[in-house]
Order: structure tokens, then C-alpha cells, then sequence
């Protein structure tokens, strides 16, 4: 079932749009996801884990990670 979720500025809810965007099946993108210590490194364990992240940043999109 495709999908856009556009996240808040939050650490917390950030983490779960990455989680639940690694569980899904196929590419999730996330809309203004937020860029800090705390999501880097949620993004660097799901990478270990085998997830594959592409993350793309410009002036009309605050954050993207499919």
C-alpha cells in the first residue's frame, strides 16, 4: 500500500517513521524528518541491521528518507 507520511519535528516520532519505514515492504518516504544526533543514529543501527537509507535534503523538502 503506497504511502507519504509527513513527520513533525520530533526525536521521538522521527525514530518511529524510521522504523516503521525499515519494517515496511518496499521504499517509504518521510517528509521533514529531523535532522539530529538522535536520528543519525537510529539511521546508522538500521543500516547496520541491513537497512538501506537514501537521504536527500532541499529548500521544499526539509528532509526525505526512502
Amino acid at each position: 500500500m503506497p504511502a507519504v507520511a509527513f513527520v513533525p519535528g520530533s526525536k521521538s516520532i522521527t525514530n518511529r517513521a524510521l522504523i516503521c519505514a525499515a519494517l515496511a515492504s518496499g521504499s517509504s518516504t518521510i517528509l521533514g524528518l529531523l535532522d539530529s544526533d538522535d536520528t543519525s543514529a537510529m539511521i546508522l543501527g538500521l543500516s547496520g541491521a541491513g537497512f538501506d537509507f537514501q537521504i536527500s535534503s532541499g529548500s521544499d523538502d526539509p528532509g526525505t528518507a526512502v
